[in-house]
């Protein structure tokens, strides 16, 4: 894992990432629902540099997973904000173990705008709490055997992508984690 501490301009995001420094505007710009701010120091002024935290560059390459599969970006907005705002541990306590890893689900059915009519009855909101979650592997199991046929349900790996941005930081291989879509395959470039 990296220092919580550590800190990273835009093109170093961007480089780490493998996207060009404009998508990484767009997911920072207030007219796109995205809103990935610099949190290390925001920028002020002109000609003054926002630096993004570490677990600012998580969330951006959340966001760019989610992206490349499909979501919208306003719902990866809200999803990106409740994690902030429920989840923000899980970005720091991770496991150790590779079969402990953890998983995002998002349960549309929950969604607070979701529309009863739009859904099909089976699928209706019991509540629209916790519709996003971070989940381990034993919930998914249950997830999938008992709730999976009667809900909208989206899963994705978490704590791989984590692992993921934690490597191509270190730049040495941190665990038995498989490539993900969505980030590029082009190695993170050295100045």
């Amino acid at each position: 894992m990296t220092k919580p501490g550590a800190t990273f301009g835009r093109s170093d995001v961007a480089r780490l990432l493998g996207i060009e420094d404009w998508q990484l505007c767009i997911l920072a710009s207030r007219r796109y629902a995205y809103r990935i701010r610099p949190s290390a120091r925001r920028a002020r002024g002109r000609g003054k540099k926002g630096l993004y935290s570490v677990q600012d560059v998580y969330k951006i390459a959340l966001a760019l997973q989610m992206q490349a599969l499909g979501l919208e970006a306003r719902v990866i907005g809200e999803i990106l904000r409740i994690l902030s705002a429920k989840w923000s541990h899980a970005f720091v306590q991770r496991p150790k173990e590779v079969n402990n890893h953890r998983y995002l689900e998002i349960n549309y059915s929950r969604a607070p705008w979701a529309s009863r009519e739009r859904l099909l009855k089976d699928w209706g909101p019991e509540s629209v709490e916790d519709w996003v979650k971070v989940c381990t592997t034993d919930q998914l199991v249950w997830l999938t055997v008992n709730a999976l046929m009667r809900q909208a349900i989206f899963v994705m790996p978490f704590d791989a992508i984590l692992d993921e941005v934690d490597e191509r930081i270190l730049g040495r291989k941190i665990g038995p984690t498989p490539a993900l879509p969505g980030f590029s395959d082009k190695e993170p470039v050295e100045k």
